[in-house]
């Protein structure tokens, strides 16, 4: 991938994981690695044996991790690890699946205010809170204008410490 056009990228992906089950349960991995030369090296940016049998949502901004590049890659291993004096087949059950993988641009604009007014009714109110949740678990690529209004903290990401933030806005 080409990323070497942007400051900051949003990778988002939905995983469903699960390794709880036959010889050795618990014991395989999940990794997701990042590289920007061509997989000479690489970065991790997930890395767990906790099993979640259910499709979750993972973001990751990209530049915290590693710089932007024309010769990025990304890898997904989930593994079934053998270990030697394992009984049976040496291995436990691991099944993974990954969905709807997205690259976003979300270089930050310096023009970009964070207002939380999401619905443009010149109120700051619970609302507004409703919206900024609905992006949060719907809504992985918001628009940039929706992107500006919604990351009240102003970290380049639009998650629970805005929702947070809107309603300290609120109560104060």
């Amino acid at each position: 991938l080409d990323l070497s056009d942007f400051d900051d990228v949003l990778l988002t992906y939905w995983r469903w994981y699960t390794n709880n089950a036959g010889d050795n349960p618990s014991s395989d991995y999940w990794d997701v690695d990042i590289s920007n030369d061509s997989g000479d090296s690489w970065m991790s940016l997930e890395s767990t044996t906790l099993s979640n049998a259910s499709w979750t949502r993972q973001r990751f901004i990209l530049s915290n991790y590693i710089e932007l590049t024309d010769q990025m890659q990304l890898r997904f291993i989930a593994e079934d690890i053998y270990n030697d004096g394992d009984n049976g087949s040496g291995g436990s059950l691991i099944e993974a699946a990954v969905d709807d993988i997205i690259f976003q641009d979300i270089t930050f604009n310096e023009d970009c205010e964070a207002s939380g007014d999401l619905n443009e009714d010149q109120q700051i109110n619970i609302l507004d809170v409703m919206l900024i949740i609905n992006i949060i678990l719907y809504e992985p690529n918001p628009s940039s204008e929706n992107f500006c209004t919604a990351d009240i903290n102003q970290d380049n990401i639009i998650n629970i410490l805005d929702v947070v933030e809107l309603i300290n806005w609120i109560l104060n």
